[in-house]
């Protein structure tokens, strides 16, 4: 199947040649790289961007109070082999409202974090405290 001129152009516009060059490089392919495999460069270079796109890992000395308590409470959930969803419906909540906590997507009140840390078998203060989130890590 060959693509019209009109497709060419629209494929053309989303990869960048460096990108088609350096997959072309990669491959060790001495000859030109055939129109056909645009398609496959530009998911290439998509997903080279979203791959790129990870967040990085802080150290605890920067993270927020949001962040610290995140990642304790998924610490604390994965060490007590306990799911998303069955947190959630033991603190009375959604597993959405409890992934987006994990996220550090969502603003927590004092109540649901009491909640979720007396499910979790942890003193709230212990969830805050960006220490026990290296002690957590290091298990």
């Amino acid at each position: 199947m060959v693509p019209s001129k009109r497709d060419k152009g629209q494929f053309a516009e989303n990869v960048s040649r460096r990108a088609c060059l350096e997959l072309h490089r990669r491959l060790n392919d001495t000859h030109s790289v055939p129109y056909v495999s645009y398609e496959v460069l530009y998911a290439y270079e998509v997903s080279e961007k979203l791959f790129r796109m990870k967040k990085p890992i802080q150290k605890t000395a920067h993270l927020t109070a949001r962040q610290i308590f995140a990642r304790n409470v998924r610490r604390y959930r994965r060490i007590n082999d306990i799911s998303q969803e069955q947190l959630a419906l033991m603190a009375g909540m959604s597993r959405s409202y409890v992934s987006g906590v994990e996220r550090e997507e969502r603003n927590v009140s004092i109540d649901n974090m009491g909640r979720m840390a007396d499910v979790l078998g942890v003193a709230l203060k212990d969830l805050l405290d960006p220490a026990l989130f290296e002690q957590v890590e290091k298990r």
